[in-house]
C-alpha cells in the first residue's frame, strides 16, 4: 500500500487482486457482448482516441496546496484491468463501482484490511452499467445488505441487483458527494464529485494515461460527441485528485489537466 498525504487528508491506495494490464484480464462480459478493455496505462485507439493532455506528472509524493477534508480517506482496489474505490467516513463505507464479476472477495479483503466489515457499507454507487464496473454489483450488494444502491436511470435498467437501485440524476447526493451526469461513454454514465475533499471519481468519463488525462475510450463509447461535451462539463468543476476506472490516479492539479484537455478537443 502506498500512502500519500494531500493537505490534511490521507489518500490510501491499496493494490489488490490480479496484476493490472495482464493480457488474461482483458475480456469483460457486458450483457451478451464481449468487450476487450485496453490496459489501464496505455493510450487507447491508434488514431481515433481523444487527445491526451498532461501537466508535469503527479508522483505519489506530491503535496497539494489545497485544503482537503479531514473526515475520511479513500482506498483504491485494483481489480485486474479496472479499479473500484472505497470512501471511508466515521467508520462508514461508500463503494464506487464493483469491478468485473467475481470481484467481491477482493473488495472484502480491502474492507477487512481497514478493520471494518460488510455491515459498515452504507452506500454503493455505480458509474455505469458496463460489466467491468457493475459486474459484481449483485454479489457486493448481497453481502452489504444494509447499503443503498445508486445509479442513473438510463443505465440502472441494465444492472443486476438484489434490491431496487435508487435513481440519481445531475445534482443528486450520495454519501456527501454530488452526482454529476456525464453521458457519452454510456447514456447514463455518472461521476461522483467530493467538492470538500477535492476529488472526482471519474468512472470511464475520463481515463488516466501516461501520468495525464484522456477522454473516454472511443472503442467502447456510445456517443463520442456527447463524451466530449462531458469533458467540457467536468472542466468547470474544482478538484485536485481524479480517480479513474482505468489508469493511475492524478493526485494534483486534476481540474487544470481536464481544462487543458477540454481546450484541445
Amino acid at each position: 500500500m502506498f500512502l500519500t498525504r494531500i493537505g490534511k487528508t490521507s489518500l490510501a491506495i491499496a493494490v489488490l487482486g490480479l496484476p493490472a494490464c495482464s493480457a488474461d484480464d482483458s475480456q469483460v462480459t457486458i450483457g451478451t457482448t464481449q468487450e476487450t478493455v485496453p490496459p489501464a496505462t496505455t493510450t487507447t485507439g491508434p488514431t481515433t482516441s481523444p487527445p491526451t493532455t498532461s501537466l508535469p506528472p503527479s508522483p505519489l509524493t506530491t503535496t497539494s496546496s489545497r485544503p482537503m477534508a479531514t473526515d475520511g480517506s479513500f482506498e483504491r482496489i485494483t481489480l485486474g484491468n479496472v479499479s473500484a474505490y472505497l470512501l471511508i467516513r466515521s467508520g462508514e463505507i461508500g463503494i464506487i463501482d464493483t469491478g468485473n464479476p467475481g470481484s467481491e472477495d477482493a473488495i472484502a479483503d480491502a474492507i477487512t484490511g481497514l478493520g471494518l466489515a460488510w455491515t459498515n457499507v452504507g452506500h454503493i454507487g455505480v458509474t455505469h452499467a458496463h460489466g467491468d464496473h457493475a459486474g459484481s454489483l449483485a454479489s457486493v450488494a448481497g453481502l452489504a445488505s444494509g447499503a443503498t444502491l445508486y445509479a442513473a436511470a438510463p443505465d440502472l435498467r441494465s444492472m443486476n441487483a438484489p434490491r431496487p437501485i435508487q435513481e440519481v440524476s445531475d445534482g443528486s447526493s450520495m454519501f456527501g458527494m454530488t452526482v454529476v451526469a456525464t453521458p457519452g461513454h454510456t447514456e447514463g454514465h455518472i461521476c461522483f464529485h467530493d467538492a470538500n475533499a477535492g476529488i472526482l471519481f471519474a468512472g470511464d468519463a475520463l481515463n488516466g494515461t501516461d501520468g495525464g488525462v484522456s477522454g473516454a475510450n472511443p472503442r467502447f463509447t456510445s456517443d463520442i460527441a456527447e463524451a466530449d461535451n462531458t469533458v467540457q462539463k467536468l472542466a468547470q468543476l474544482s478538484y485536485e485528485t481524479i480517480l479513474f476506472g482505468h489508469g493511475e490516479p492524478v493526485l494534483s492539479l486534476g481540474d487544470q489537466q481536464v481544462a487543458a484537455l477540454a481546450a484541445s478537443i
